[in-house]
């Protein structure tokens, strides 16, 4: 972290995408859809700020590959 200078967010750069790595890995999810997973993982965590729609959205596309 040094290396690239300055202050760096731990939690942006670790702590989220380091279980979401796993996570997917484990349960089979391609690597082209990482990154789906991790705001259907925030969806189903955390709905605050999403409005109704986001989260029936992003429910109905990972409701599918569990």
């Amino acid at each position: 972290m040094i290396a690239r200078g300055g202050v760096r967010n731990l939690v942006a750069e670790y702590a989220v995408p380091l279980p979401v790595e796993m996570l997917s890995s484990l349960l089979g999810v391609p690597s082209s859809d990482r990154e789906k997973f991790e705001r259907w993982s925030s969806s189903t965590l955390s709905v605050a700020g999403k409005s109704e729609q986001e989260i029936a959205a992003d429910m109905g596309e990972l409701a599918p590959r569990i």
